[in-house]
């Protein structure tokens, strides 16, 4: 039998097998020769671009991710940012919200360094600000809603590791999301 891509491969909107009177329950046909049913309504796992090589399947089944507990303040600044961020802006709402929901949070005291494997994790910023200091020099200073280590967290390989640090100006919320936890849920 040919697989025909529309509403459930028939004409009208019927299920071709209900229209041919064939049993559905064939337990003879082998896994391989069975018809691929078409997605009706529903996306499947969207496709990332990713450099890494993982087994797919394999992990489609191990990976759990980790849901984070988060303050409604701190989750309305993350959905903000990630709607409009390049990364995340193709999001729908249910998505969006696991996204957030499996950022990690780092609460730094001031003139601390963040140091939670911050060279291979993106971070957004809720709550404080900090300097980026690279060989003692003050470059920049982020604050509420900025983001930082994108390419870090795409190619955690690929990236040379830099002298960066991030260091809070008072006291400092982020939340982060790491290679792992973004290659597997996108």
């Amino acid at each position: 039998t040919a697989f025909r891509f529309g509403d459930g491969g028939a004409v009208g909107g019927a299920d071709a097998d209900t229209e041919s009177g064939e049993d559905e329950s064939d337990d003879d046909t082998p896994a391989a020769v069975l018809e691929p049913r078409a997605l009706q309504g529903a996306r499947g796992r969207r496709i990332t671009v990713s450099a890494q090589v993982y087994d797919v399947a394999a992990e489609a089944v191990s990976f759990q991710p980790v849901v984070h507990a988060k303050p409604e303040q701190d989750r309305a600044v993350l959905t903000k940012v990630l709607e409009t961020h390049y990364l995340f802006r193709h999001l729908d709402d249910r998505e969006r919200d696991c996204v957030v929901s499996y950022m990690e949070g780092h609460a730094v005291a001031p003139a601390d360094r963040l140091s939670v494997g911050a060279s291979n994790r993106f971070h957004v910023i809720t709550q404080g600000c900090c300097e980026v200091r690279l060989d003692g020099h003050t470059t920049r200073v982020l604050g509420l809603m900025d983001t930082w280590g994108e390419t870090e967290m795409m190619y955690p390989d690929m990236v040379e590791p830099q002298d960066w640090q991030h260091i809070a100006v008072g006291s400092l919320r982020t939340y982060s999301l790491d290679n792992r936890t973004y290659t597997r849920t996108l």
